[in-house]
């Protein structure tokens, strides 16, 4: 039996819940215990006067730890209002044909490094070479006629897949997965955490596979996720999950989002320095000054903070650098080790190719839009700000020939700034005179 457990319910005025512990209890008194039938109560019988609290959930655990369970949801946000998010891997509905290797010819950009609880075994990654198939793109289901590989695979698979209770309610969709894959959330810095186990397992993995629907997953802008995996395996974690868990046989539990949402904890801002005191002593010796800011007049408690939040995760993005206040476009690629400091604007993607974005831009379109929208600055120089910048239009990059994507990458690797006017032309479908104006 997966789930057992006996609920009898009455229809009285009582408010007490009688809970009975015992797999040797016979049915007899199983029955008359919980039915209150009996007159005295025997002793592996607990009384409770504080299950039913309105739309609450109903702890039956140690009166100990849900007292503290409550206290903590007093004092603390939950995980997700702490800065975090979680996640399920995508379900499929097939692993055995959206799950490949290698060995499956498909068009490249419809793998996703993926992650499955069985590479997690040991307590650290195990790289598998597997991938999961993306059968979505920006703007939706893809149309399958443009990646005739991939429909070529599928279409071998069509009779198990239409048998799938998402393709028989969207036949016409009959070869998506059941969930959307998110190919950004492959290189977002994540805690895996695999469900159904007698004990919280949490595995950190850096940013390069998409969890399957095997894992829960964590993701923050603002913990740092290896001292959050700390945190959560110091007995906290596990102290809210026991509480709101499912109980399956053998002493199992289910490790699921809404179960890992409750989990309360302090705001990572909110950790005083003396948790880092080299830091502290760092930061003392400049307290003067940094008090004197307006940030830490607004916030006193916290003077030492920087105006903006510092996100680890994204100096292990690939990117490109654009600083702001020139007399034209830089663009800088990062390969993925630097943080951007306030002096610069960054551009990340989880579908374009950066270096062939890089071409695009510097080939006049990123000119044109930056001049018509920019306030001009004296001696004619420009702001490149993220207002501005987030005004240019570019093609998907899924609706760009292989053929084409390949020459745009090619001149973003050799700044070659002619041939990306060239393949810009037929790509914006370019008039003559529109040719003019970007110097093409």
């Amino acid at each position: 039996m997966t789930y057992p457990a006996i609920t009898q319910f009455s229809k009285n005025a009582k408010s007490r819940t009688l809970i009975i512990l015992d797999k040797s209890v016979s049915p007899g008194d199983l029955y008359n215990s919980i039915s209150d039938r009996s007159n005295s109560l025997p002793e592996n019988v607990i009384v409770r006067n504080d299950i039913g609290n309105g739309e609450l959930p109903w702890l039956l655990g140690n009166l100990g730890e849900t007292a503290l369970v409550q206290r903590l949801e007093r004092d603390f946000p939950a995980l997700e209002e702490a800065g975090c998010r979680v996640f399920i891997g995508a379900a499929t509905g097939n692993n055995k044909v959206f799950l490949i290797d290698n060995s499956v010819d498909i068009e490249e950009d419809r793998k996703v490094p993926v992650v499955t609880a069985r590479d997690i075994r040991e307590g650290e990654v195990t790289k598998s070479e597997k991938y999961l198939i993306n059968t979505y793109d920006d703007l939706g289901v893809i149309n399958l006629d443009d990646y005739p590989k991939l429909k070529l695979y599928l279409e071998i698979h069509k009779e198990a897949l239409i048998n799938r209770h998402i393709a028989k309610l969207q036949p016409k969709n009959w070869f998506k997965t059941i969930d959307r894959v998110y190919p950004e959330r492959a290189e977002s810095e994540k805690l895996l955490i695999p469900d159904i186990k007698s004990r919280l397992e949490i595995v950190h993995e850096s940013g390069v596979l998409h969890p399957s629907n095997s894992l829960y997953y964590i993701c923050s802008g603002t913990w740092n996720l290896v001292a959050l995996k700390a945190l959560l395996l110091s007995g906290i974690g596990k102290l809210f999950i026991e509480t709101y868990s499912t109980k399956v046989a053998n002493g199992f539990l289910r490790f699921q989002s809404q179960h890992l949402r409750r989990i309360r904890i302090p705001h990572w801002a909110d950790i005083a320095p003396e948790d880092y005191p080299k830091l502290k002593l760092y930061l003392e010796t400049h307290k003067e000054a940094l008090k004197n800011r307006h940030i830490a007049k607004l916030q006193p408690k916290n003077w030492f903070k920087t105006i903006d939040r510092v996100y680890p995760e994204r100096a292990e993005s690939e990117k490109l650098l654009i600083p702001d206040i020139k007399s034209r476009l830089e663009i800088v690629h990062e390969s993925g080790v630097l943080h951007p400091s306030n002096s610069l604007y960054y551009i990340c993607s989880g579908t374009w190719n950066l270096v062939a974005l890089k071409a695009l831009l510097l080939s006049g379109i990123g000119k044109l839009f930056i001049e018509t929208y920019s306030t001009k600055v004296a001696n004619g120089f420009l702001r490149f700000q993220s207002q501005h910048l987030r005004r240019i239009r570019i093609p998907h990059w899924a609706d760009i020939a292989p053929e084409v994507q390949d020459k745009l990458i090619k001149a973003g690797q050799f700044d070659d700034v002619n041939s990306a006017k060239i393949i810009i032309k037929n790509l914006y479908m370019l008039t003559d005179y529109e040719s003019e104006l970007l110097g093409i």
